[in-house]
């Protein structure tokens, strides 16, 4: 059953060496524009690791588009966020200096003595900032991208596909409609996003270009391959229990069925992970813990928006905070939104992970002890983060009009 199924069934270690030992890694385009974004020796490291593996590397025409299209808007989302963080330092140091002033009249807490550790924070936000002022001024991060993706460049030199025909793209576009209709991967999770903001064919239909790419090289090449994304998206990845199982069945029965190989996909930590057991020992610690920093789990900003919409209160109190001035007021004001956004986000985090959850199961699943338990543990949760909200909002609303008026 295991050889008439075998998409069904996890992959074991020795099934996953086998295809390490002979497998082309091919890459995805948001690894490569990644590396835009890790620490200088993280990427340096990344980027070894790629000429070390020279001849078990290809790179899809489809993925050099995106990836040549995209990379100058890192250069200005870098200058952005070092701004903003630059901007953020200033603004905090400002505020606690003016907390600092207020206290040296009213005190800060009968039984606290941390004005000087107050002071010492003061200090070393100002270093910091002036660190980073520094960094800005003295260190061109265009020079530094220009660098990296020349080594890009030379590292997949005579390692990219050609492009498919006009007649070609046209027979993959016709059949990613009927896929996406029927929710078969990859692409259709965001097709619709891509869709309404105005892309075109080849933007909307990527992800099945890039597939139909590396069905067609492994044909040629006769090797598996290990497919290496930061896409998380349920057009990829099976999911169960809120788990990452693995490739989706269809996709490596479809793979296999075409080419007579196997398929395995990576995320970029796991792929770093197995490169410093089995490929350079010399792979730093710091590089494995920067590519495996968690991020939001968000799609896009409209869903940050979304979270951000529903942090201020609708209706606002109208009773001042007694005893404290305007300047304590709006600090206090802003730390209280800061916990009910994190509450919010907490929440919508936990409630994605149950429609996963239930979007994998039928009926029968759901009687099970296990994920029956599961959905109460998390429903409860949900309950107790809504209590949490509601105590939030309770300091919230008598601030928010006298902050305002402020």
């Amino acid at each position: 059953m295991r050889e008439e199924f075998r998409e069904h069934f996890r992959r074991s270690k020795e099934e996953i060496d086998k295809i390490l030992a002979n497998c082309i890694f091919i890459f995805d385009t948001n690894v490569l524009l990644r590396l835009f974004r890790y620490k200088q020796r993280t990427a340096d490291e990344i980027v070894e690791i790629l000429e070390k593996l020279r001849p078990r590397i290809w790179l899809p025409f489809q993925v050099g588009l995106e990836y040549n299209k995209n990379r100058h808007e890192k250069l200005r989302e870098n200058d952005k966020i070092c701004r903003s963080i630059n901007e953020a330092i200033i603004k905090c140091s400002d505020e606690l200096k003016k907390m600092s002033a207020i206290s040296n009249d009213l005190g800060l807490h009968p039984l606290a003595e941390i004005e000087a550790d107050l002071s010492h924070l003061i200090d070393e936000l100002t270093k910091v900032q002036a660190r980073v002022q520094e960094a800005m001024e003295d260190h061109s991060s265009e020079e530094y991208f220009e660098k990296l993706h020349e080594r890009i460049g030379a590292v997949f030199s005579g390692a990219v596909g050609a492009d498919f025909s006009e007649p070609e793209l046209a027979t993959i576009f016709a059949t990613g409609a009927t896929r996406y209709e029927k929710q078969i991967g990859p692409g259709y999770a965001d097709a619709k996003a891509k869709r309404s903001s105005g892309a075109g064919d080849r933007e909307v239909y990527g992800d099945l270009i890039i597939w139909n790419e590396m069905i067609e090289f492994a044909k040629r090449a006769q090797r598996p391959v290990i497919f290496v994304t930061e896409d998380t998206k349920e057009d990829w990845w099976l999911r169960k229990g809120g788990k990452t199982i693995g490739p989706r069945p269809e996709l490596r029965r479809e793979f296999f069925e075409q080419t007579g190989q196997e398929i395995h996909f990576y995320q970029i930590k796991r792929f770093v992970e197995y490169s410093k057991e089995k490929i350079s020992g010399e792979v730093s610690q710091e590089t494995v813990d920067d590519v495996a920093r968690q991020r939001p789990a968000f799609r896009d900003w409209a869903e940050v928006f979304n979270v951000l919409r529903h942090v201020l209160p609708e209706n606002a109190g109208t009773a001042p905070h007694q005893g404290m001035d305007g300047s304590a007021n709006r600090l206090l004001y802003k730390h209280l939104l800061r916990k009910k956004g994190q509450l919010v986000w907490d929440k919508m985090i936990i409630e994605k992970k149950l429609q996963e959850f239930m979007d994998d199961k039928t009926a029968s699943d759901l009687e099970e002890e296990e994920n029956v338990e599961f959905l109460f543990e998390n429903s409860d949760r949900i309950r107790e983060i809504n209590r949490e909200i509601a105590a939030v909002d309770e300091k919230i609303l008598p601030l928010r009009r006298v902050v305002e008026g402020q």
